[in-house]
């Protein structure tokens, strides 16, 4: 009844969304929202994008995502999902789900997921099934380059300038992970299939022994240089068999299913991709080509 405030005990249907609110102090690549509703529940959601592009397009007054959240059912995450992108899209213009408005869409995905696990006073991965491990192996991560400001290895830097590690700081990082007890290391190499790169790579190996997993990252923005093919990518691959890396990630651009599927084929090393992907459409073409052998969604 109007200006009759209800409780959850005198509620009369499903709990509702009372409010979507972006958190707009966290840093500029990372915005945290809280899905409200009127049975005090508050779901947490997050997206590595700025806070105020994904405020824009959540709140928009004419536009914004929220006329598809605020009033519904937050335990039905999934018809909320189905309004979200096929009702938004035919308003702007048939829109793709991915880049910053598949991010903000994903975000309140999470955050609808969290209050039908709370609701429901399960987990989530219950909810969506159950879980298929109970134990992840965790890798610890490091970069070819240094960056940053300051006096490294006796190489000066100012700003963001890059300088290339030496294969005897490699040696001295892998050491130090292999003791820290991890069982995993991965890189982010970029085009880095030299000479000087392979002593690294060496290094990286005799350091970590043969029984501690090695991968590595070409990733962005190696992937953008236009002379880079899959031609390229086998090659380096194949360099990278000697040292039993354990996968090659996004060795070509992201979305080249065709050429991920040439060079998954062409080497016996793990090729994974994925963090740039959004949808599960994106996934599946893929998937259906043989294109990876591990799908890293982001």
């Amino acid at each position: 009844a109007v200006g009759i405030e209800t409780t959850p005990e005198t509620r009369l249907g499903p709990m509702r969304i009372t409010d979507v609110r972006v958190l707009l102090r966290y840093p500029a690549r990372l915005t945290l929202l809280e899905v409200c509703t009127d049975d005090g529940i508050v779901g947490l959601g997050s997206t590595a994008s700025p806070p105020s592009m994904i405020s824009a397009i959540i709140n928009d007054p004419i536009d914004g995502l929220r006329q598809f959240v605020v009033g519904k059912d937050p335990t039905d995450p999934g018809a909320i999902w189905c309004q979200m992108t096929q009702q938004w899209p035919s308003q702007r213009g048939r829109a793709d789900r991915s880049g910053l408005q598949g991010n903000a869409m994903g975000a309140l995905d999470m955050a609808l997921w969290d209050i039908a696990g709370k609701a429901a006073g399960k987990p989530v991965h219950q909810l969506l099934g159950s879980a298929r491990v109970d134990r992840v192996m965790a890798y610890g991560s490091g970069s070819t380059m240094y960056y940053g400001s300051g006096k490294q290895d006796g190489r000066s830097k100012t700003g963001r300038q890059r300088n290339c590690k030496t294969a005897e700081v490699i040696a001295t990082e892998c050491a130090k992970l292999r003791d820290h007890g991890f069982k995993a290391v991965k890189y982010g190499w970029g085009n880095n299939f030299g000479a000087e790169g392979m002593a690294m790579l060496d290094a990286a190996r005799s350091a970590l022994g043969p029984a501690i997993r090695l991968s590595v990252d070409f990733g962005c923005p190696a992937y953008f240089d236009p002379a880079w093919t899959p031609d390229n990518a086998i090659a380096a691959a194949k360099k990278l068999e000697e040292f039993d890396v354990y996968f090659f990630e996004e060795a070509l651009h992201p979305l080249d299913v065709d050429g991920f599927a040439r060079v998954t084929a062409a080497t016996s090393i793990h090729v994974a991709s994925g963090e740039s992907l959004t949808t599960t459409e994106e996934f599946d073409q893929f998937i259906r080509h043989h294109a990876l052998d591990i799908v890293q969604p982001d």
